[in-house]
């Protein structure tokens, strides 16, 4: 049940996320649903209220209408199937072995850096983060996609 709570949970984010980018904010239902249903010709139409509960993380789509939604607002699947927070920390006991420690330190790490990962695809378009040498440490979707386009010249 954790698991398939926190997938949704992800997908939620994720479909959050890849809207703000797509429109700019986190549409209404209605405009949601019917952006899909244009892009949507292999399965039935989703109503206004399937649309809601999938922005509002309470369902998730099956597969084939979630990957219209992952190649339309370029969402990250693996994001939103990543294990990585399924590990529960009361396995690791810091004090019995250092090697159980440090899977605690790196599991913590891992949980902090897929945080910061969704609230930069939260933000607006092209955003990154840099170091204080100007080096590159995270970017968000909207630029990898930017990344992906063919260059003009």
């Amino acid at each position: 049940m954790y698991t398939n709570l926190l997938v949704i949970e992800r997908f939620a984010q994720a479909l959050r996320s890849g809207l703000i980018n797509k429109f700019g904010y986190v549409p209404a239902a209605s405009k949601l649903a019917i952006e899909f249903n244009l892009r949507n010709i292999d399965t039935n139409p989703i109503s206004r209220e399937a649309a809601r509960k999938w922005i509002n993380g309470q369902s998730m789509p099956e597969a084939g209408r979630l990957k219209i939604l992952i190649k339309w607002l370029n969402l990250n699947p693996t994001y939103i199937y990543s294990t990585n927070d399924l590990v529960d920390e009361r396995h690791f006991n810091q004090t019995a072995n250092p090697i159980d420690a440090t899977r605690l330190a790196i599991h913590t790490l891992r949980k902090a850096e897929h945080l910061a990962q969704a609230a930069i695809n939260f933000a607006s378009s092209l955003t990154v983060i840099l170091d204080h040498f100007g080096c590159i440490l995270m970017v968000n979707n909207a630029w990898r996609a930017a990344a992906m386009l063919p260059s003009l010249a």
